[in-house]
């Protein structure tokens, strides 16, 4: 990749040899095929990232940001998942109580290797403690 930006230094001497600081000069010299490399990559680049944020999810992926809370209860999984690390796992509601309501009512969301539901909008949903 060529650079975008070169100091360019003219130095002038008399038929003496001396430097004529008078009529030497220094600039800065901007290639036009390096500017326009680095603008077709730009907008390539500027591209790329309006296509890509543009791109819908498919229905069920969690989408938390950066929310640490969030983070944590997806990835505490049900106590006989122990082995999911080797198989393949899905997020979604789990059945910790075998059917019945939790006290607090509050379900449970996190990833795991077994059949996971769909969320219910509207109902609250926690991860899995321990």
């Amino acid at each position: 990749m060529p650079q975008a930006s070169y100091l360019a230094v003219v130095n002038v001497y008399d038929e003496f040899g001396r430097l004529n600081i008078y009529n030497s000069t220094a600039t800065v010299d901007f290639p036009a095929f390096a500017i326009f490399c680095n603008l077709i990559l730009g907008t390539a680049t500027k591209l790329a990232c309006i296509a890509t944020s543009s791109r819908r999810y498919d229905p069920g992926i969690l989408l938390v940001g950066s929310c640490s809370a969030t983070m944590n209860a997806a990835c505490h999984r049900p106590i006989a998942d122990a082995m999911a690390y080797g198989k393949p796992v899905m997020w979604g509601v789990v059945d910790e109580t075998n059917g019945e309501e939790s006290e607090t009512g509050v379900g449970n969301c996190c990833f795991n290797n077994f059949e996971a539901g769909t969320p219910v909008k509207g109902r609250r949903y926690a991860g899995l403690k321990g």
